[in-house]
């Protein structure tokens, strides 16, 4: 840190808040696992600038301590972060209150991240605002696990569609396969031997449809397509039998 900041960033740890020990205090920031910035209270441009910046910031950012104190957090902004929530942001710090919200930053490298962000102030024994402490959680892996989630989610969910539609099908398909079947057969053994011939036709379009599900073949075209050429065979099988006699 540079000289000046140093003292800034001190004043401000060796702060006792509620009654905490400040070196406790101190240990807490450098361990803890999320980035913490503590910032001037100042929201006018330049301000806030950062006074204290911890490991944790480092590792998720690449900016060392020294090269974010004495700037803004601003810095860490960009064309993907959204304006809606900064002018929240600047809202609720305006008016004194905590603000909780998730913003888009970017890294040293130009790498952008997902954060879960946390800013509360700091006050001294009059109530007034001496510092604003950031907490920033990274959930880039968290948000996009969800939204592959979502996306298996919603595949399930047209698969089971299809499925059902599929199954309808087949079974409005028996039904008039029965039915036909019924309409046109005059011996019980006649019914069951067109039938299975019949069944045997629309496995097959169902056979074709399961290699290549994503071919758009309609089901209904190919069963008719099948059963004219069974009802076809059925139809020579009958005048041969007829000849036969």
């Amino acid at each position: 840190m540079t000289g000046s900041s140093d003292g800034n960033s001190a004043d401000c740890l060796d702060r006792q808040e509620g009654g905490l020990d400040p070196r406790l205090f101190r240990v807490a920031t450098e361990a803890a696992g999320e980035a913490i910035l503590i910032t001037t209270p100042d929201l006018e441009p330049p301000g806030p600038l950062i006074v204290y910046a911890n490991p944790a910031f480092t590792r998720l950012t690449g900016y060392t301590r020294e090269e974010a104190v004495g700037r803004s957090p601003r810095f860490l902004q960009g064309s993907k972060t959204e304006r809606g929530t900064l002018d929240r942001l600047r809202a609720d710090l305006a008016a004194g209150r905590s603000f909780h919200g998730e913003a888009v930053n970017y890294r040293k490298d130009g790498s952008t991240y997902l954060i879960d962000w946390l800013i509360t102030p700091m006050r001294d024994e009059a109530g007034d605002i001496t510092h604003w402490i950031a907490i920033q959680r990274d959930i880039t892996d968290l948000r996009q696990k969800e939204g592959r989630l979502r996306k298996a989610a919603e595949h399930q969910t047209l698969l089971l569609g299809e499925l059902q539609h599929r199954v309808m099908s087949t079974l409005m398909a028996v039904r008039a396969l029965a039915r036909r079947t019924g309409d046109t057969s005059l011996t019980a053994e006649d019914y069951a031997a067109h039938l299975d011939g019949r069944l045997n036709a629309l496995t097959r379009v169902l056979g074709m449809i399961a290699r290549d599900p994503g071919a758009g073949i309609s089901l209904e075209h190919l069963v008719a397509e099948e059963l004219l050429t069974n009802i076809a065979h059925e139809g020579e099988q009958a005048f041969i039998s007829e000849s036969v006699r």
